[in-house]
């Protein structure tokens, strides 16, 4: 089932993105919704939640300044116009990576242009390398997530909860409630891609949306965050910034993917 996850992977894994904005009020001509400044609880309380792993702990408040972020994940036909623009080189590395064919990417190439396939360009873009997901966000005139506005906007800050934020705080986006096809694009009883066999649209499951109005940040497809990998959270920033330097080749993807 889906869960508030963090693993580590390599930099050219296939996963696609969404993009923050460091003022909560600017969301331009992006579809953003706002997450207000203040306290969140980050990370896995092993107490209340059985599926805990060791590097979603120890739980701990974070400060995290208002910012905004996109409602859903990046599509195929956004990203197309990014890498017709740019080109496929990030960081000295491909942006996209369809690893020879085995995972085909939802966009195509034509005479350095690009676009959705047919069918495609609401689809959530993947095959995007994490030198590509950096580079879209700074050519979309914004920057990728840290692993704290990402799970703040999934879980919602202490702002939204009664009782001791620490104990109170959701383990899904939409609440406690068990999930399925109805709240998320995952694997389960109907099949993968709840019995499409692949990712769905972007914004498809309006009813898993986290209390700020992003949704899919659980299920569909996994989102690369700015952060390098740490196996526990034993150190880690309390303001919200990126925690870097634990490698050259390990960074954080946080979500689910069907």
């Amino acid at each position: 089932a889906p869960a508030f996850l963090m693993v580590a992977v390599g930099l050219a894994a296939p996963l696609p993105l969404l993009g923050c904005d460091g003022d909560a009020g600017a969301t331009g001509d992006w579809d953003e919704v706002t997450v207000p400044g203040g306290a969140f609880a980050m990370g896995c309380n092993d107490a209340v939640d059985t599926n805990c792993d060791s590097d979603e702990w120890p739980q701990h408040t974070v400060e995290v300044p208002g910012f905004a972020i996109d409602r859903t994940e990046t599509t195929a036909a956004r990203y197309a116009a990014f890498l017709s623009a740019h080109g496929n080189t990030c960081g000295g590395e491909l942006c996209v990576n369809d690893w020879g064919g085995i995972k085909p990417l939802p966009v195509v190439e034509t005479a350095g242009q690009w676009a959705a396939r047919d069918g495609l360009a609401a689809r959530p873009m993947t095959g995007v390398t994490w030198f590509g997901a950096d580079a879209f966000c700074a050519w979309d005139g914004r920057a990728l997530c840290t692993e704290a506005q990402w799970e703040k906007a999934a879980r919602g800050g202490c702002e939204t909860q009664s009782g001791n934020c620490l104990t109170t705080t959701r383990t899904a986006p939409w609440g406690e409630d068990q999930a399925d096809c109805t709240l998320t694009v995952m694997h389960g009883p109907s099949g993968p891609g709840c019995n499409t066999d692949a990712p769905m649209n972007v914004g498809s499951k309006p009813a898993g949306a986290s209390v700020y109005g992003a949704v899919d940040l659980v299920g569909n497809v996994w989102e690369w965050v700015a952060d390098g990998y740490h196996n526990s959270f034993q150190g880690a920033p309390t303001d919200g910034s990126a925690w870097v330097g634990s490698g050259p080749d390990l960074r954080v993807l946080r979500g689910a993917g069907a």
